[in-house]
């Protein structure tokens, strides 16, 4: 459910469970769906990686509920559809006593709707650094090396440009290119932004972060620091479920280099003849020129068409969001975002791809960006 629009109001005191949960957090997962940012060689000694820049990038948070929740809890949130109150496990019963019950509208068990996800999106100012694992760091320990990297440089663009923690986000997602197993996203939380992240394209003010980590990381000769992280460097309240990764010995070595490292634009290039324009101003969704940015940026051959429209004869079937034209068999390929997960449009879906495949179409469905290169080989 897309969150909704909400009345609050104060409370003198919380309960005990109240102030658990706050210490715990929330799931909450986010997603950037990629639209056309430019691309950057971030390259010096010891430092190899990618780094993009998107003005209002579409970013999506997603919150699953209480983090660590008691077995009791339940999955994501509980709405009561009388009241429009949302409730905690320990408010349910109460809630639909049916003798003395909270609830002004007298709601029923069956008018609470339970495992509830709540989502939210908007445009964003956006700013992603994918680096490999460097040589030096055990592959079991690249976790603890990519979250201390994340926390290392937004304390850094926090320090650099004078910002508080809830003006910048930063979260890590799966890499889909050659230049890292983990991208690492940073975005301006207020929608349009005020320009911050733009201009760390400029390489002296993103030297200039890069000297600000080294400082957060007790770089004053005078600072004895810690040993791995603690309050006065990485740690916050903020990202306590991620205290037990972070070692700033990890990343020392690859800010150091970073310093010192060219920031370089990579030049637009024309793929297919300007094909790949087109299509990209066919696709209808965000997550569509997503999944197009990686087919090009792997080198796998692009669609023949976006939004081709399929026919039985004089009936149309199917609009497939890509679609390779094949001697012997063509190649239908659907894009799913997460309207697909819907029940009644999962049976549309079965309904006209099976038609599709007995039509002699060979269907492909793709639900994450991570899955191109696998099934790209096999077109």
């Amino acid at each position: 459910m897309e969150l909704p629009n909400q009345h609050a109001r104060p409370e003198e005191y919380i309960t005990s469970d109240e102030e658990e949960r706050r210490r715990q957090g929330y799931e909450i997962n986010s997603y950037y769906e990629r639209s056309d940012p430019q691309s950057y060689d971030l390259e010096g000694d010891g430092v190899e990686a990618r780094v993009t820049y998107e003005g209002s990038a579409n970013i999506i948070l997603v919150n699953s509920g209480l983090r660590d929740a008691d077995d009791d809890d339940p999955d994501g949130f509980a709405l009561c559809m009388e009241c429009n109150r949302w409730l905690t496990s320990d408010q349910i019963e109460s809630h639909t006593d049916e003798d003395d019950s909270e609830c002004y509208a007298n709601a029923s068990e069956e008018a609470i709707k339970r495992d509830i996800e709540l989502f939210s999106e908007g445009q964003h100012d956006t700013v992603t650094l994918t680096s490999p694992l460097p040589a030096d760091i055990e592959p079991q320990r690249a976790e603890e090396f990519d979250r201390t990297l994340k926390e290392t440089v937004y304390q850094g663009i926090l320090v650099a440009f004078d910002l508080e923690e809830e003006e910048i986000d930063t979260f890590v997602k799966p890499a889909t290119g050659e230049h890292g197993q983990v991208t690492i996203v940073f975005y301006e939380t207020s929608e349009g932004g005020a320009g911050v992240l733009h201009s760390l394209m400029d390489e002296a003010r993103f030297r200039q972060v890069a000297r600000e980590t080294q400082t957060v990381l007790h770089g004053d000769p005078d600072d004895e620091g810690c040993e791995r992280a603690c309050y006065e460097c990485l740690m916050s309240f903020y990202n306590q479920s991620e205290h037990e990764l972070f070692d700033r010995a990890l990343v020392e070595t690859w800010l150091e280099s970073m310093e010192t490292a060219a920031l370089t634009e990579i030049a637009s290039e024309n793929h297919e003849g300007g094909d790949f324009d087109e299509l990209l101003e066919a696709c209808d969704s965000n997550f569509e020129r997503t999944v197009l940015h990686v087919i090009r940026d792997e080198g796998f051959t692009l669609p023949d068409e976006a939004q081709h429209v399929i026919y039985d004869g004089d009936e149309p079937v199917a609009k497939p969001d890509f679609f390779y034209d094949r001697a012997g068999t063509a190649v239908a390929v659907f894009v799913d975002g997460p309207a697909h997960e819907k029940d009644y449009v999962k049976e549309d879906d079965e309904r006209k791809r099976s038609r599709l495949k007995r039509m002699g179409y060979r269907v492909i469905s793709v639900t994450d960006e991570s899955q191109v290169p696998k099934i790209w080989e096999t077109i």
